[in-house]
């Protein structure tokens, strides 16, 4: 499939003065030629789309903006292969926008290729979102942002409202969704119930603050991850599309970057919400650069610790509970110390032979709840979720 039709070529300035050692020099990119995006791990789309933003067209620039800086870092690792198709081309309407990334998603994560998109407002993330509905596949979704983007707008998508479109769209491949670092006085409590009600997950920033490392098993599963620039609060990403005082700092952002690129199943990521026209000292598109760069050397720095069918490769640790569940069996790697935990179905409550179980991904902080004789709460939301 020539999938050049869908891209606009890059200014090839952005090439010039760059050394041997830098990103941009090793990576193929739309510059006089399409590149042979089928050779390469990472493939990276420009977004333009921000019709959704009150601003405007202000956003349109940011995938450009942090391309310079991007361009510019070091190679994270000597056997990255990365191609950069482009930007989007603009379409008539969003719908049409978001059918054609779907597509242009679907094509490439069919051929087993992680992509990388940059720019736009967040909305984009239903076009994400569509690819998986072309594949017919299930998707756990990650999203990190101080809002939970759930208003409802029955006739406008917008940047507030695409995730109420997502979980309510027919046919529905939602798996499971997971906000991480909502701001309470930013989160409509109608909105957490319901996320509750759905057995999703949102992870407020208060509880994430100095102990960022309890994302990780949110981001180890994940298929899907919007990150929202106005996550990161103001000092450290001034030209944030909602700019706030609190949020993520930038090394916060950027540990949660490396996290998804250590992910199994990552197909695509997006990166929105900034306008350079008020990024000062290009801040904000500096930083987007970084947490590319951190995803990549993430990506080209995985383990192969994925649970084996028999588990061999784990560290079995029963927790024996006085509650309803009478034993909890926790799993650990003991290389990269990742935790994982045995839910049941909850059919098979009570059986003591071919008791079905599923593993969950989770945090050392589970199985010490767990040593307190308390079940942890991911482990009831993913035994809810199996009924």
């Amino acid at each position: 499939m020539d999938l050049s039709i869908f891209f606009e070529a890059l200014d090839k300035s952005l090439t010039e003065q760059l050394t041997e050692n830098h990103l941009g020099t090793h990576l193929a990119y739309f510059g006089t030629h399409f590149p042979n995006w089928q050779e390469a791990d990472l493939v990276i789309i420009g977004s333009r789309e921000c019709r959704a933003a009150s601003s405007g067209t202000a956003m349109e620039g940011a995938a450009d903006a942090a391309r310079i800086h991007l361009y510019q870092l070091n190679l994270p690792d000597e056997q990255a292969q990365i191609a950069d198709l482009g930007n989007l081309k603009p379409k008539d309407t969003p719908t049409a926008y978001y059918e054609m990334m779907a597509y242009v998603l679907n094509v490439l994560i069919q051929a087993e290729k992680t992509v990388i998109i940059i720019g736009g407002t967040q909305d984009i993330a239903f076009g994400q979102y569509l690819a998986f509905e072309e594949m017919e596949r299930t998707v756990d979704y990650v999203h990190v942002d101080g809002h939970l983007d759930m208003e409802d707008s029955e006739f406008v998508l917008n940047q507030h409202s695409f995730n109420h479109k997502i979980f309510l769209h027919k046919p529905n491949y939602l798996d499971h969704f997971t906000n991480l670092g909502y701001q309470r006085f930013f989160a409509d409590a109608s909105q957490l119930a319901a996320i509750k009600a759905l057995n999703f997950c949102a992870l407020r920033y208060g509880d994430l603050h100095h102990q960022v490392r309890e994302a990780e098993h949110h981001l180890r599963e994940a298929d899907m991850l919007s990150f929202d620039m106005s996550a990161i609060r103001h000092s450290d990403a001034p030209g944030a599309s909602q700019p706030s005082p609190g949020g993520f700092s930038s090394l916060e952002a950027c540990q949660i970057m490396r996290y998804a690129g250590l992910s199994y199943h990552i197909n695509s990521l997006s990166i929105c919400e900034w306008n350079p026209k008020e990024d000062i000292h290009e801040q904000t598109a500096m930083l987007a650069a970084l947490m590319i760069w951190y995803f990549i050397e993430g990506y080209y720095s995985r383990k192969d610790d994925y649970p084996r069918k028999n588990r061999s490769n784990l560290r079995k640790y029963a927790v024996r509970l006085h509650a309803s569940v009478e034993v909890i069996n926790f799993y650990r790697h003991p290389h990269t110390e990742r935790w994982w935990m045995e839910v049941p179905y909850p059919e098979s409550i009570g059986k003591k032979r071919n008791r079905k179980t599923v593993l969950v991904a989770c945090s050392e902080k589970d199985y010490e709840q767990a040593k307190k004789d308390e079940i942890p709460e991911r482990w009831w939301m993913a035994f809810n979720k199996l009924g």
